[in-house]
């Protein structure tokens, strides 16, 4: 693991434990988005995870994001917030 990555991953894990206590991180998942800066904007998107992490965790973890994202979606235009 790089030192970049290893001080991801440390930072992930306190902020966690900070934020939930008794949490354990034992999976996680980073979704960038980068743009050049050149006169023809180029977007760049990446994945980051912790090296040995399998690729059906990675999967799992976007397939949930995906379903809480929906979720916060459906309660943000749900219709009983309309009276």
């Amino acid at each position: 693991m790089t030192d970049t990555l290893r001080a991801l991953d440390e930072a992930i894990q306190a902020h966690i434990a900070s934020a939930f206590e008794g949490s354990l991180v034992d999976g996680w998942i980073l979704v960038t988005h980068s743009q050049t800066l050149e006169k023809h904007q180029v977007s760049n998107y990446r994945i980051v995870t912790p090296e040995t992490q399998p690729v059906h965790v990675d999967s799992g973890l976007i397939q949930t994001g995906k379903m809480i994202l929906r979720d916060s979606w459906d309660d943000a235009f749900s219709e009983d917030d309309d009276d």
